[in-house]
């Protein structure tokens, strides 16, 4: 398909790639759109003010807007508002789920990647949040934080490994790591350890 394929009435649009928006069903609500990469926006149908730039990015967004993602299927399964995005397959959720978290900034290689409703979070770093996937406004900074829990929710984890290794299935909530390997936990931390604050390298780092 050609990019931007039988639109009508779309201003302040950018579109170069092979389908990208190509929908066949771009209409007047879409202004604003940037689409620049194979298949960016490809469904986008009535999205406003969204920009895609890479392989992929936003390619299943079709009525959201106000997006942003950069990079290879950054975003590539998600159709929700406000999500920043950037980095190879940040934030892209999970083919054939619902994804459809909102107003999250994912910034770094495979940050949020499999997250699919957790609202709110701010991932910075390298595999941050790599398991994420119903966890809902976490700031999660530094390379590998809070990357094998799956539900966790409303934590503060700051530095490299930070609440690392707190496991799938426990929603622990309400923590504050700050340091390399802060509150790491281990496969047998539970939800006992919500609420809890350790700042400094290693502070808490068995925490059960």
């Amino acid at each position: 398909a050609d990019a931007l394929s039988t639109s009508t009435d779309v201003d302040l649009a950018v579109v170069i790639g092979k389908d990208a928006c190509a929908s066949g069903n771009v209409t007047a609500a879409a202004d604003g759109t940037i689409a620049i990469g194979y298949s960016a926006l490809a469904a986008l149908t009535s999205g406003a003010y969204n920009t895609a730039i890479g392989y992929n990015a936003c390619k299943t967004y079709t009525t959201k807007g106000y997006a942003t993602a950069v990079g290879y299927k950054a975003l590539e399964f998600n159709n929700d508002d406000a999500n920043v995005a950037i980095g190879y397959l940040a934030g892209q959720g999970v083919s054939g789920q619902s994804v459809t978290f909102e107003s999250g900034v994912y910034i770094g290689s495979e940050a949020g990647k499999v997250l699919s409703t957790g609202d709110g979070n701010v991932l910075v770093g390298y595999h941050t949040g790599l398991a994420l996937t119903t966890g809902a406004s976490n700031v999660v900074i530094g390379a590998n934080a809070l990357d094998v829990a799956t539900t966790a929710t409303q934590n503060v984890a700051i530095g490299a490994d930070a609440m690392g290794a707190v496991p799938a299935g426990q929603a622990v909530a309400g923590c504050v790591a700050i340091g390399l390997n802060a509150m790491l936990g281990s496969g047998s931390t539970t939800t006992g350890a919500d609420g809890s604050v350790a700042t400094g390298k290693e502070a808490l780092k068995i925490i059960t």
